[in-house]
């Protein structure tokens, strides 16, 4: 999580000690977890508590927001909405589509057994 409070304190902390940690670049986002921890360690009790509170609040809307995603309702928000409308109009046009296709697809499959039951007919006939 990013906390726009201590966001800058461990950008700064990393940027002093990574030049000389001497550690892959790979290593780079751990050795910024390890710092941010180091950090949240030696504030007061009352900052921890105030941070572990915000966490379990953003984490509690984060999974009701899942939760009603899950149940695939329709949104109310507009802006949502609106985003979604152009993505309706191309469906009757895929439905069309795909359904054009099964029915080619079979003509074809029917055609093949045909001839095959054909083949079969002179061959063993």
């Amino acid at each position: 999580m990013q906390h726009p409070d201590f966001e800058k304190k461990v950008s700064d902390e990393f940027d002093a000690t990574w030049s000389t940690s001497g550690k892959d670049q790979s290593y780079a986002l751990a050795f910024r977890c390890d710092i941010a921890k180091a950090l949240l360690a030696a504030e007061p009790d009352d900052v921890q508590d105030r941070l572990e509170q915000e966490a379990v609040e953003q984490h509690k809307k984060a999974l009701a927001a899942h939760n009603l995603a899950l149940l695939a309702k329709p949104s109310d928000d507009p802006e949502h909405q609106q985003q979604y409308v152009p993505i309706f109009y191309l469906i009757p046009s895929k439905l069309t589509f795909i359904t054009e296709l099964g029915t080619c697809w079979q003509q074809s499959f029917s055609r093949s057994l045909m001839a095959f039951g054909l083949i079969q007919a002179i061959r063993f006939g």
